[in-house]
């Protein structure tokens, strides 16, 4: 699932925004609750991950919110933990710039880390791997690390998940589908805490908040991922997303593609991931208003060295499209948002107009295509007087 923000940008009453805030919520998690998707009732025990991929910058608009949002959850949780309640888990994983992920691996993102990795509804009956994790949480937690000890107890656990992997993928090609589900689970929990347990920023040309978001979703079945708007950056998210699950699907051992691994090891990832985006599917599932990757920001900051260069070369002018279209599309909204009455900007009251619905039950009847700004610019026009709070929607859960 995806949405744009939970906190209303045009509100500027902090007692309304949180009511708003909660409205949002109540509305996710009775979608998770209720829905006909059984993968969401399977899994009723599990807390509710909540991804953004806003940037965190400090003294910023989005900042604000983002601390708004935290105190309404954090306060939340306290009556969901006094109930009995699962628990509502915000992390930021922001996805635009090297510099920014800086603000997006502190202690909440850990604390939520641990909190995924030590739930029951995710682990399997194998006792031992799950002694092993713990052993390793208890070390990872800590403020201090005994390094050495630190990565005896990782290695114990990697090795282990490692080798139960090797003999899961042992067999038929029939024996290996009956259990690509649990490969799945498997090779997503070893290349979560294999970024945990590495510098990720070792390597500076790849995006590694792409990589736990994704794996984080594939990890909680009832997850969503945010943003402002609800457009852009989800946009490029679910490309890289869905072409992770596609080379899973496809490939003869069920191999996820890993964070670290090797350029030559890569190819195959990074031309799924160009033909995605470049079809603008994920884009046009994240925002039919202003087609997700080709809306208000530049995404090549979200792309790895090597997914640019394919890009470059397999079509040059997309790219560049691409950063004329923002350019134009972000002059436009600001055009807009000056011209905004002064009293609509401080006293606008509009009811959330949240909804989350399901992609599956209501697929798009249109192919995806590519809406010039000015189109874009007249349903703006259109919409401001509802002055909307979030708008959201939902993509597949999964691509197999």
């Amino acid at each position: 699932m995806r949405f744009s923000t939970l906190c209303p940008t045009d509100i500027s009453n902090e007692e309304k925004q949180k009511q708003h805030i909660l409205n949002n919520l109540q509305t996710l998690i009775d979608f998770f609750d209720n829905t006909e998707n059984t993968s969401y009732k399977d899994h009723s025990k599990e807390p509710y991950l909540i991804t953004s991929l806003m940037s965190p910058t400090p003294f910023r608009a989005e900042s604000t919110y983002q601390k708004l949002i935290l105190k309404v959850i954090d306060a939340e949780n306290k009556k969901r933990k006094q109930n009995g309640k699962p628990e509502i888990l915000y992390v930021n994983h922001s996805i635009n710039h090297v510099f920014l992920r800086l603000f997006t691996f502190g202690g909440r993102e850990k604390k939520t880390s641990i909190h995924i990795l030590k739930n029951k509804d995710l682990m399997n009956t194998d006792s031992s791997l799950n002694t092993k994790l713990a052993s390793w949480l208890k070390e990872y937690k800590k403020i201090f690390l005994f390094r050495h000890e630190y990565d005896k107890k990782f290695n114990d656990f990697y090795n282990y998940i490692s080798e139960k992997l090797k003999k899961l993928r042992e067999g038929t090609p029939a024996e290996l589908t009956q259990r690509k589900e649990e490969i799945l689970k498997l090779n997503a929990l070893q290349d979560y805490v294999q970024i945990l347990h590495k510098n990720s920023f070792s390597i500076r040309d790849k995006n590694p908040n792409l990589y736990r978001a994704a794996l984080e979703q594939l990890l909680v079945k009832k997850s969503g991922v945010s943003c402002k708007q609800g457009e852009d950056r989800t946009g490029i998210y679910l490309a890289h997303r869905d072409s992770m699950l596609e080379l899973f699907h496809t490939n003869n051992g069920f191999r996820l593609p890993c964070f670290f691994d090797a350029e030559k090891k890569r190819e195959a990832f990074v031309e799924k991931f160009c033909n995605n985006l470049r079809t603008n599917h994920q884009g046009h599932a994240a925002g039919l208003n202003a087609e997700g990757c080709r809306g208000l920001k530049d995404m090549t900051h979200a792309m790895a060295k090597d997914q640019i260069k394919k890009m470059r070369d397999d079509n040059p002018a997309f790219l560049k499209d691409n950063e004329m279209i923002a350019q134009m599309d972000a002059q436009a909204y600001n055009e807009q948002k000056a011209k905004k009455p002064p009293l609509l900007k401080k006293q606008a009251t509009a009811a959330p107009r949240y909804q989350a619905t399901s992609a599956a039950r209501s697929p798009s009847k249109h192919p995806a295509l590519f809406t010039p700004p000015m189109y874009r610019r007249s349903r703006q026009n259109a919409n401001q007087e509802s002055t909307p709070t979030t708008r959201p929607a939902t993509t597949p859960t999964s691509t197999s």
